[in-house]
């Protein structure tokens, strides 16, 4: 009986490259390999290939991503269940999906049928160590700062991570070693991170700061509404840790429920602890008021983000 597989987690690129690990190690022929997207093909149209007799190879593999479109769909998830209790002896299954299923029953065959685990979204020590054996293999010393320093500028989008390594090295192949100084030159504070900075520096009522980090994003031409929404973010995990610390969760339990590295978890709780629930509540009411009223055209995007970080939305 042939193994099948199901990789879930929020990084469409971490599972598929740790899929096409999977895929390497089944040593089936390109010819007996199939690729299917949930969101582009009708499972009926992929189930008639799962259940068709490999025509070029003894085994053939199905890649499937996207599976959890087919969680609303009864009948197509009673296919699936039916295929997978069959044990078939030549099709390996690899499925990619954001989560796992809560139906008791699909969850059932997929733990009795299935070989599934989280790909997590950011694993710091494992992301080091590709790091270090990657810039190791073309014989370019990365410095330990440099290494943190890349790890915390792209946690945010370990997707990218191979193409600003790529950039990395061709900066540091003729001196043959990068330094922390150039990862801060070649690879740009997210925004997602910039953001997190100004919502510390507003919830410490550090208003001239504040309002310097806005206009410094709004050169960049980042979008208000997409600020304001990574606000509303940040204040909703602020929220999640206060009620975590409530039920005495230490920081490993924060970082895995909030998935972030223990390092952004460290400083999480540090904040989280100097500011009340309802405050954190507070504030999460007025970005949802302030949402409402950009949509309904009643303020303008740019205008009503300042308001509110300046702590004057009742003149919105």
């Amino acid at each position: 009986m042939l193994k099948q597989y199901l990789l879930y987690g929020q990084s469409q690129s971490l599972m598929y490259d740790e899929a096409l690990d999977l895929i390497q190690s089944f040593n089936i022929d390109e010819e007996g390999q199939s690729f299917y997207d949930l969101a582009e093909h009708s499972f009926d149209d992929i189930y008639e290939d799962m259940i068709s007799p490999p025509f070029f190879t003894d085994k053939k593999l199905i890649v499937i991503k996207h599976l959890e479109v087919i969680y609303e769909d009864a009948f197509a998830k009673q296919s699936l269940e039916k295929f997978l209790k069959s044990s078939p002896t030549d099709v390996v299954l690899v499925m990619m999906a954001t989560h796992i299923d809560e139906d008791k029953t699909f969850r059932h065959v997929l733990d009795l049928y299935v070989e599934h685990h989280e790909v997590l979204l950011y694993d710091e020590s494992k992301m080091m160590q590709m790091i270090r054996t990657s810039f190791e293999k073309d014989e370019i010393h990365i410095e330990q700062k440099a290494v943190m320093k890349l790890i915390q500028r792209i946690s945010s989008i370990p997707e990218q991570l191979n193409t600003y390594m790529d950039i990395i090295k061709t900066y540091g192949l003729k001196e043959k070693r990068v330094l922390e100084k150039d990862i801060d030159t070649l690879v740009p504070l997210p925004l997602e991170d910039n953001v997190f900075s100004l919502v510390d520096h507003f919830l410490q009522h550090r208003t001239k700061n504040v309002l310097s980090m806005y206009e410094d994003l709004k050169n960049k031409n980042e979008d208000p509404i997409k600020i304001l929404q990574l606000i509303g973010r940040r204040l909703n995990d602020l929220e999640d840790t206060k009620m975590l610390l409530q039920e005495n969760k230490n920081q490993n339990d924060i970082a895995k429920a909030l998935q972030v590295s223990s390092g952004k978890a460290y400083y999480m709780i540090k904040e989280a602890k100097t500011i009340s629930l309802q405050t954190i509540q507070t504030y999460i009411d007025q970005v949802a008021h302030l949402d409402f009223l950009i949509k309904s055209g009643r303020i303008d995007k740019t205008n009503g983000v300042y308001l509110f970080l300046l702590g004057d939305l009742d003149h919105a």
